[in-house]
């Protein structure tokens, strides 16, 4: 289940970058946005294992 969301992540964190890359947003920041975008993920994999 770990590899197959950290799959998916990938193609999430290109369709949020592409468009700021193209609004001249740096690399760097493009990177953060990617990884803030995914942060949800995790937290909601620890509630939903407490809940079940």
């Amino acid at each position: 289940m770990t590899v197959a969301i950290s799959i998916h992540n990938v193609p999430e964190g290109t369709a949020i970058s592409i468009p700021l890359n193209s609004l001249g947003v740096a690399n760097w920041k493009l990177v953060w946005w990617a990884i803030f975008s995914s942060l949800p993920q995790p937290i909601g994999a620890v509630l939903a294992f407490g809940f079940v």
